[in-house]
Protein backbone atom coordinates (compact mmCIF):
# COMPACT_ATOMS: atom_id res chain seq x y z
CA UNK A 1 0.00 0.00 0.00
CA UNK A 2 1.65 3.40 -0.85
CA UNK A 3 2.15 5.47 2.02
CA UNK A 4 0.05 9.21 1.94
CA UNK A 5 1.95 12.21 2.71
CA UNK A 6 1.06 13.38 6.25
CA UNK A 7 -0.04 17.35 5.37
CA UNK A 8 0.44 18.33 9.18
CA UNK A 9 3.92 18.39 8.69
CA UNK A 10 4.16 20.58 5.51
CA UNK A 11 1.74 23.17 7.87
CA UNK A 12 3.78 22.78 10.69
CA UNK A 13 7.16 23.42 8.77
CA UNK A 14 4.87 26.69 6.73
CA UNK A 15 3.58 27.90 10.43
CA UNK A 16 7.33 27.84 11.58
CA UNK A 17 8.69 29.83 8.30
CA UNK A 18 5.52 32.40 7.86
CA UNK A 19 4.60 32.75 11.52
CA UNK A 20 7.50 35.10 12.87
CA UNK A 21 6.71 36.98 9.78
CA UNK A 22 2.89 37.36 10.43
CA UNK A 23 3.60 38.00 13.83
CA UNK A 24 6.20 40.64 13.87
CA UNK A 25 3.47 42.29 11.03
CA UNK A 26 0.68 42.40 13.92
CA UNK A 27 3.35 43.93 16.24
CA UNK A 28 4.84 46.44 13.95
CA UNK A 29 2.10 47.98 11.62
CA UNK A 30 0.14 49.18 14.30
CA UNK A 31 3.30 49.50 16.74
CA UNK A 32 4.16 52.30 14.22
CA UNK A 33 1.24 53.69 14.01
CA UNK A 34 1.03 53.95 18.23
CA UNK A 35 4.21 55.02 18.40
CA UNK A 36 3.79 58.05 16.05
CA UNK A 37 3.52 60.53 18.32
CA UNK A 38 6.48 59.58 20.37
CA UNK A 39 8.41 59.19 17.46
CA UNK A 40 7.10 62.95 16.75
CA UNK A 41 7.65 64.51 20.23
CA UNK A 42 11.60 62.55 19.78
CA UNK A 43 12.42 64.19 16.35
CA UNK A 44 11.39 67.59 17.13
CA UNK A 45 13.44 67.19 20.35
CA UNK A 46 15.98 66.23 18.45
CA UNK A 47 16.12 67.02 14.48
CA UNK A 48 12.71 69.23 13.93
CA UNK A 49 14.20 69.18 9.98
CA UNK A 50 13.11 65.76 9.97
CA UNK A 51 9.69 66.04 10.77
CA UNK A 52 9.86 69.08 7.97
CA UNK A 53 11.19 66.12 5.42
CA UNK A 54 8.83 63.39 5.94
CA UNK A 55 5.53 65.19 7.38
CA UNK A 56 3.78 62.05 7.02
CA UNK A 57 4.34 61.11 10.65
CA UNK A 58 2.10 63.83 11.65
CA UNK A 59 -0.61 61.32 9.82
CA UNK A 60 0.13 58.71 12.49
CA UNK A 61 -0.55 60.42 15.34
CA UNK A 62 -3.98 61.55 13.78
CA UNK A 63 -4.19 57.63 13.02
CA UNK A 64 -3.48 56.76 16.60
CA UNK A 65 -5.99 56.73 18.86
CA UNK A 66 -8.05 55.51 15.93
CA UNK A 67 -5.85 52.32 16.04
CA UNK A 68 -5.90 52.16 19.81
CA UNK A 69 -9.85 52.11 19.68
CA UNK A 70 -9.91 48.90 17.07
CA UNK A 71 -7.76 47.07 19.15
CA UNK A 72 -10.06 47.57 21.86
CA UNK A 73 -13.01 46.87 20.14
CA UNK A 74 -11.80 43.95 18.98
CA UNK A 75 -10.81 42.77 22.16
CA UNK A 76 -14.25 43.21 23.66
CA UNK A 77 -16.01 41.93 20.36
CA UNK A 78 -19.26 40.28 21.28
CA UNK A 79 -19.27 41.10 24.91
CA UNK A 80 -21.65 43.11 26.57
CA UNK A 81 -20.87 46.43 27.95
CA UNK A 82 -22.94 48.90 30.37
CA UNK A 83 -22.34 51.87 28.27
CA UNK A 84 -20.06 52.43 25.01
CA UNK A 85 -17.98 55.06 26.86
CA UNK A 86 -15.39 52.65 28.40
CA UNK A 87 -14.08 51.44 24.86
CA UNK A 88 -13.34 55.16 24.59
CA UNK A 89 -11.55 55.57 27.97
CA UNK A 90 -9.68 51.67 27.52
CA UNK A 91 -8.38 53.56 23.69
CA UNK A 92 -7.49 56.83 25.50
CA UNK A 93 -5.27 54.39 27.99
CA UNK A 94 -3.55 52.30 25.64
CA UNK A 95 -2.57 55.60 23.10
CA UNK A 96 -0.86 57.19 26.03
CA UNK A 97 0.24 54.12 27.18
CA UNK A 98 1.99 53.05 23.99
CA UNK A 99 3.71 56.57 23.00
CA UNK A 100 4.84 56.60 27.02
CA UNK A 101 6.67 53.10 26.07
CA UNK A 102 7.94 54.29 22.51
CA UNK A 103 9.25 57.08 24.13
CA UNK A 104 10.85 55.63 26.50
CA UNK A 105 12.49 53.05 24.32
CA UNK A 106 13.97 55.43 21.91
CA UNK A 107 15.46 57.54 24.94
CA UNK A 108 16.86 54.17 26.47
CA UNK A 109 18.11 53.18 22.75
CA UNK A 110 19.59 56.87 22.14
CA UNK A 111 21.49 56.75 25.59
CA UNK A 112 22.36 53.13 26.09
CA UNK A 113 22.48 51.97 22.96
CA UNK A 114 24.96 54.17 20.45
CA UNK A 115 22.19 56.39 18.84
CA UNK A 116 22.68 60.06 17.28
CA UNK A 117 24.34 62.33 19.69
CA UNK A 118 22.66 64.77 20.92
CA UNK A 119 23.95 68.17 19.47
CA UNK A 120 25.69 66.80 16.67
CA UNK A 121 25.25 68.44 12.95
CA UNK A 122 22.93 66.55 10.34
CA UNK A 123 24.31 66.84 6.99
CA UNK A 124 22.67 69.05 4.38
CA UNK A 125 19.34 68.17 2.93
CA UNK A 126 16.58 65.38 4.20
CA UNK A 127 18.29 62.37 5.33
CA UNK A 128 16.26 59.09 5.96
CA UNK A 129 14.58 57.92 8.81
CA UNK A 130 17.28 54.82 9.76
CA UNK A 131 18.56 52.86 12.84
CA UNK A 132 21.35 55.64 13.16
CA UNK A 133 20.20 58.62 12.88
CA UNK A 134 16.40 59.35 14.72
CA UNK A 135 14.14 56.36 14.01
CA UNK A 136 15.93 52.93 15.86
CA UNK A 137 13.11 49.99 15.44
CA UNK A 138 12.59 49.78 19.15
CA UNK A 139 10.14 52.34 19.43
CA UNK A 140 7.15 50.73 17.16
CA UNK A 141 8.09 47.61 18.43
CA UNK A 142 7.39 49.01 22.22
CA UNK A 143 4.47 50.18 21.07
CA UNK A 144 3.34 47.13 19.52
CA UNK A 145 4.02 44.68 22.03
CA UNK A 146 2.25 47.22 24.84
CA UNK A 147 -0.59 47.09 22.70
CA UNK A 148 -0.68 43.62 22.30
CA UNK A 149 -0.10 43.23 26.13
CA UNK A 150 -2.69 45.14 26.89
CA UNK A 151 -5.06 43.05 24.56
CA UNK A 152 -4.50 40.08 26.47
CA UNK A 153 -5.25 42.12 29.74
CA UNK A 154 -8.43 43.21 28.19
CA UNK A 155 -9.35 39.97 27.51
CA UNK A 156 -8.51 38.76 31.24
CA UNK A 157 -10.48 41.48 32.52
CA UNK A 158 -13.51 40.80 30.37
CA UNK A 159 -13.90 37.18 30.78
CA UNK A 160 -16.97 37.60 33.42
CA UNK A 161 -19.08 39.78 30.92
CA UNK A 162 -21.81 37.93 29.11
CA UNK A 163 -21.30 36.93 26.09
CA UNK A 164 -24.49 38.05 23.54
CA UNK A 165 -24.44 34.69 21.30
CA UNK A 166 -23.76 32.61 23.91
CA UNK A 167 -26.25 34.14 26.28
CA UNK A 168 -28.48 34.36 23.89
CA UNK A 169 -28.55 30.97 22.78
CA UNK A 170 -28.57 29.69 26.73
CA UNK A 171 -31.88 32.09 27.37
CA UNK A 172 -29.63 33.56 30.10
CA UNK A 173 -30.43 36.90 31.80
CA UNK A 174 -28.86 40.05 31.50
CA UNK A 175 -26.35 41.18 34.30
CA UNK A 176 -27.85 43.00 37.37
CA UNK A 177 -26.39 46.25 36.46
CA UNK A 178 -28.26 46.34 33.39
CA UNK A 179 -31.43 47.34 35.85
CA UNK A 180 -34.06 49.85 33.78
CA UNK A 181 -36.65 51.17 35.68
CA UNK A 182 -39.68 53.27 34.48
CA UNK A 183 -39.47 56.31 33.46
CA UNK A 184 -35.48 56.23 32.82
CA UNK A 185 -34.22 56.63 29.09
CA UNK A 186 -32.04 53.84 28.21
CA UNK A 187 -30.07 53.13 24.69
CA UNK A 188 -30.10 49.91 23.28
CA UNK A 189 -30.13 48.06 19.66
CA UNK A 190 -33.95 48.38 18.17
CA UNK A 191 -34.35 45.99 15.22
CA UNK A 192 -35.52 48.66 11.57
CA UNK A 193 -38.92 48.18 11.04
CA UNK A 194 -37.96 46.93 6.99
CA UNK A 195 -35.65 45.07 6.57
CA UNK A 196 -32.84 43.10 8.75
CA UNK A 197 -30.51 45.14 10.71
CA UNK A 198 -30.88 47.30 13.97
CA UNK A 199 -29.38 50.72 15.14
CA UNK A 200 -28.63 51.81 19.05
CA UNK A 201 -31.24 53.80 19.54
CA UNK A 202 -32.69 55.54 22.64
CA UNK A 203 -36.26 54.67 24.54
CA UNK A 204 -38.59 55.30 27.09
CA UNK A 205 -38.53 52.22 29.38
CA UNK A 206 -42.38 51.82 29.67
CA UNK A 207 -42.17 48.42 32.12
CA UNK A 208 -39.19 45.82 32.67
CA UNK A 209 -39.66 42.01 32.19
CA UNK A 210 -37.62 39.48 32.93
CA UNK A 211 -36.61 39.05 29.49
CA UNK A 212 -36.91 42.18 27.63
CA UNK A 213 -38.11 45.26 28.46
CA UNK A 214 -41.21 47.34 27.27
CA UNK A 215 -40.14 51.07 25.37
CA UNK A 216 -40.95 53.91 23.65
CA UNK A 217 -38.51 54.92 21.27
CA UNK A 218 -37.07 58.27 20.56
CA UNK A 219 -36.51 59.47 17.14
CA UNK A 220 -34.62 62.79 16.44
CA UNK A 221 -36.72 63.10 13.17
CA UNK A 222 -39.23 65.28 12.13
CA UNK A 223 -42.76 63.40 13.16
CA UNK A 224 -44.70 66.92 13.94
CA UNK A 225 -46.98 65.31 11.06
CA UNK A 226 -47.66 62.03 12.60
CA UNK A 227 -50.49 60.93 15.06
CA UNK A 228 -48.54 58.60 16.67
CA UNK A 229 -45.58 60.77 18.16
CA UNK A 230 -45.64 63.62 20.37
CA UNK A 231 -43.35 66.07 21.00
CA UNK A 232 -40.51 64.92 23.59
CA UNK A 233 -37.40 67.42 25.20
CA UNK A 234 -35.78 66.52 28.07
CA UNK A 235 -34.53 70.06 29.39
CA UNK A 236 -31.43 68.28 30.34
CA UNK A 237 -27.80 70.01 30.88
CA UNK A 238 -25.58 67.58 29.92
CA UNK A 239 -24.39 67.93 26.58
CA UNK A 240 -24.51 64.53 26.24
CA UNK A 241 -27.71 63.28 27.18
CA UNK A 242 -31.35 62.98 24.99
CA UNK A 243 -33.04 66.20 24.41
CA UNK A 244 -34.88 67.59 21.43
CA UNK A 245 -37.00 64.77 19.51
CA UNK A 246 -39.97 62.91 19.31
CA UNK A 247 -41.70 59.70 20.98
CA UNK A 248 -42.89 56.78 19.18
CA UNK A 249 -46.43 56.00 20.80
CA UNK A 250 -46.04 52.86 19.84
CA UNK A 251 -44.79 49.83 22.40
CA UNK A 252 -41.66 47.93 21.45
CA UNK A 253 -39.86 45.44 23.09
CA UNK A 254 -36.03 45.18 23.49
CA UNK A 255 -34.35 42.41 24.64
CA UNK A 256 -32.23 42.61 27.64
CA UNK A 257 -29.08 41.62 26.19
CA UNK A 258 -29.32 44.30 23.45
CA UNK A 259 -29.03 47.09 26.33
CA UNK A 260 -26.69 49.28 25.93
CA UNK A 261 -25.93 52.27 28.47
CA UNK A 262 -28.58 54.37 30.81
CA UNK A 263 -28.91 58.17 29.71
CA UNK A 264 -28.33 60.86 31.83
CA UNK A 265 -31.99 61.99 31.25
CA UNK A 266 -35.43 60.87 32.32
CA UNK A 267 -38.61 61.24 30.92
CA UNK A 268 -40.25 64.76 31.90
CA UNK A 269 -43.45 64.23 34.35
CA UNK A 270 -45.97 65.26 32.20
CA UNK A 271 -44.49 63.29 29.15
CA UNK A 272 -44.48 60.03 31.64
CA UNK A 273 -48.24 60.95 33.24
CA UNK A 274 -49.34 60.88 29.41
CA UNK A 275 -47.69 57.75 27.91
CA UNK A 276 -48.40 55.42 31.39
CA UNK A 277 -51.81 56.01 30.89
CA UNK A 278 -51.80 53.16 28.16
CA UNK A 279 -52.55 50.27 28.98
CA UNK A 280 -50.67 47.42 27.96
CA UNK A 281 -53.39 45.50 26.53
CA UNK A 282 -54.72 48.72 24.17
CA UNK A 283 -51.28 49.81 23.49
CA UNK A 284 -49.95 49.67 19.82
CA UNK A 285 -47.36 47.18 19.23
CA UNK A 286 -44.38 46.84 17.31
Amino acid sequence: MARRNNPSGCGCVLLLLVGPFLASLVVSVPGTVLASPAIVAFLLARDPSQIAAYPSWWAGVALAPLVAYLVVRFAGRGRVYPRHRVHLVRAGILTALSASAALLALVLHQKYAGGTVTGATPPAGPQPLTLENALPLVGPVAAGTTALVFYFVLRLLDRRLPHRSEAASRGRTAPAWLDPQPQEIWWGEIEFREGDGSKDRPFVVLRALPQHVEVLQITSQDKSHRDDHIPFRTGSSDPYAVDDGYLELRVRQVNRLDLRRRDSARCPDQIWHRVRSMQADNAPRG
